[in-house]
């Protein structure tokens, strides 16, 4: 290719003509690139049409950061709590997941000889293999996750890339490329006061695969259901709002939702969870959870409506505006062989 971008050597006619072709120079095009290449003596992998190289032993840090926003518009970083590792204004959690990054699979002893899973940062050993990291954000109080983000790319969107998966509300799967000290931005929205949100989700360290289904009733201060009030919805993720008809302080109405999990193909169901880490049948995390029940792949769950607010002086506010529980299945092993 010449200085002024003229190919000047052909490894096939064809092509070249196209590239010297004024008509459709500086025009859109689709191009298809390898993901990884690991023959020979240059290994590498690239989550775009550039290759990315690192050397053997090179030390590579990330990180994770939470940012917020109560006005939608103004961007602030929720510095992390040093006892609960979770924002210390939000409550919220943006975290690694226990993935190796220098190849992507589970294990309990990632590169990352300290661990991984649970941290906000992480620094690992430059290997000759794909490497990806995976992170999780978590919900928490009126806090919604809204996406993540890369700092080095001028805060780009990421959850908007192929790679990511973007299959549960608050659990992002990215296979990123990563350099030197990135920084991966969890970002959460303040959201109104006066609904609460449920999710039910596939916990982001299953083995296995199944759907999962959440369905609400509302009942009154009598425990009788109030008509009308009752809502459902299903898919790898399930996510229902009660409004605000029935969110309100000292009202005594409780909201009874109910749980399913269905393993397919070789999956089998694990247990429910009602966070990442802590099994639903404890309870003990939430205390606006009044009651659980838990009948095989099934789950029933009560919430006090009025531990949905903080009491302040002749005022209440609302403080917890979503929940999200999670379904964990795992492959099944040892299969006979027909």
């Amino acid at each position: 290719m010449d200085k002024y971008g003229n190919a000047t050597k052909s490894f096939n006619s064809i092509y070249t003509a196209l590239y010297n072709d004024s008509a459709v120079r500086g025009q859109p095009a689709v191009v298809t690139y390898e993901k990884s290449i690991f023959g020979g003596g240059d290994q590498a992998n690239r989550c775009d049409a550039r290759w990315y190289f690192s050397t053997t032993g090179e030390i590579i840090s990330a990180t994770t950061r939470i940012e917020y926003t109560d006005d939608g518009k103004n961007w602030l970083t929720d510095a992390y709590d040093a006892n609960t590792g979770t924002g210390s204004h939000t409550g919220t959690q943006a975290y690694f997941t226990g993935k190796i990054p220098s190849t992507g699979t589970a294990s309990d002893t990632p590169t990352d000889t300290t661990g991984i899973d649970g941290k906000n940062t992480t620094t690992i050993s430059g290997t000759t293999g794909g490497g990806y990291y995976t992170f999780k954000a978590e919900n928490a109080g009126q806090y919604q996750f809204v996406g993540w983000y890369l700092l080095r790319d001028n805060y780009q969107n990421i959850s908007t890339r192929s790679s990511y998966d973007a299959s549960a509300t608050t659990f992002a799967s990215h296979a990123e490329q990563s350099k030197n000290g990135d920084v991966f931005v969890a970002r959460f929205k303040k959201t109104a006061t006066g609904t609460f949100d449920i999710y039910h989700e596939v916990h982001p360290q299953a083995s296995g695969y199944g759907t999962v289904t959440v369905s609400a009733i509302v009942k009154n201060s009598n425990g009788d259901p109030i008509s009308g009030a009752s809502y459902s919805a299903s898919g790898t993720t399930a996510h229902v709002t009660i409004p605000s008809d029935y969110i309100q302080s000292s009202s005594g109405y409780t909201v009874v939702a109910t749980f399913t999990a269905t393993p397919y193909g070789t999956s089998s169901f694990d247990a429910f969870y009602e966070t990442v880490r802590n099994l639903l049948a404890q309870h003990e995390e939430y205390d606006f959870i009044k009651d659980v029940t838990i009948n095989g792949t099934t789950a029933t769950v009560t919430y006090d409506v009025d531990k949905l607010f903080t009491i302040s002086g002749d005022s209440s506010v609302q403080t917890v505006s979503n929940v999200t529980h999670y379904s964990k299945f795992s492959l099944k092993t040892n299969l006979a062989v027909l």
